[in-house]
């Protein structure tokens, strides 16, 4: 099945920015959310995807399946796949999404990094954020130190 870009199938992230490598001329992409806390995690017999945070999750999942990001963001790039960051408020917080979208596809979790909001203006590249499996305990950096 597929979706045109109709309102219940509309990504609108936070945020969008490209990092590029000087050295490789590599370009990735990242999307950004903000939660400050306010959204549900998960609503029972929810209609409207954008209610949740699980429903969020799951229209990024269909928006980097299709495809439909390389598009909007051509201009930028060739871009086979974007990186979702979601900051939000607590490390409890961070546990609560992991456990509401653990069910969601597993070989797009790595696709999703997790920080709170003060670990990420501590070292935004750094090795601070999360995947989407909350059985994955390692952190990972943005950008990858070169030797």
């Amino acid at each position: 099945m597929t979706h045109q870009a109709v309102p219940e199938y509309r990504i609108v992230p936070d945020g969008a920015f490209v990092l590029a490598s000087r050295e490789t001329g590599l370009r990735a992409l990242f999307l950004v959310e903000m939660d400050m806390g306010t959204e549900r995690l998960t609503v029972a017999g929810s209609r409207d995807l954008r209610a949740t945070i699980r429903g969020k999750c799951e229209q990024y999942d269909q928006y980097l399946t299709s495809g439909r990001f390389a598009e909007t963001y051509a201009i930028y790039g060739d871009f086979r796949f974007f990186t979702l960051l979601f900051v939000t408020i607590s490390e409890e917080r961070i546990d609560n999404i992991r456990t509401a979208v653990a069910d969601l596809p597993r070989e797009l979790h790595a696709y999703y990094r997790f920080a709170t909001l003060k670990r990420s203006q501590a070292d935004f590249l750094g090795s601070v954020w999360q995947s989407r499996d909350a059985s994955d305990k390692l952190l990972y950096a943005l950008v990858q130190q070169q030797s």
